[in-house]
């Protein structure tokens, strides 16, 4: 994905903070995507101060188009565990009364397409778009991140038999205009 994080690269980030200032970093998933990837998130906070702290949320790529929204979580969380090892008052202030916490990817499905769909911003979840009252086509084509590659990469097969293999776009829900 050039210069933005893919699925992979965040998650070994993520994990990587978390062993190296544990003081600051806890990494954690709160449950995972349509195609069962873990939603990781990233709590902030001073963990020798037990006190009753303010919570923060910073979550980012809604949309699957929005990689520089990930980057920009990436930044910030670097940004704060850079003042605090080096004794920044403010950023240590601010981690002793808070919890920040921050979800740099929230639809890891659509942002493993971004290569094949650059306008993709739904959640990769099984619907309908088409209203031809036929789900498998939506199946057809499965995108994944090859762990390997470290690419997006797909694999084909037509499930309804009528030699036309994904004639339906990735569909799913935007996660922005759907909470309750």
């Amino acid at each position: 994905m050039g210069p933005y994080h893919n699925y992979t690269e965040v998650s070994d980030k993520l994990y990587a903070l978390e062993s190296n200032f544990p003081e600051y970093v806890d990494f954690f998933s709160i449950g995972q995507s349509t195609q069962g990837r873990e939603l990781w998130a990233v709590k902030l906070t001073d963990e020798i101060v037990t006190s009753a702290k303010t919570e923060f949320y910073l979550v980012a790529a809604h949309h699957a188009r929005e990689a520089i929204s990930v980057e920009n979580a990436l930044y910030f969380i670097d940004k704060i565990i850079y003042g605090a090892i080096n004794s920044n008052s403010s950023i240590l202030d601010l981690l002793a009364g808070t919890e920040i916490y921050v979800i740099p990817l929230l639809n890891p499905d659509g942002h493993s397409i971004m290569s094949w769909y650059p306008w993709m911003r739904k959640n990769m979840a099984i619907s309908d778009d088409d209203y031809d009252g036929n789900f498998i086509d939506e199946l057809e084509i499965v995108f994944y991140w090859d762990e390997i590659l470290n690419e997006s990469a797909s694999t084909f097969e037509d499930l309804d038999g009528d030699l036309s293999i994904g004639e339906d776009h990735p569909g799913g829900v935007d996660l922005n205009r759907n909470y309750p």
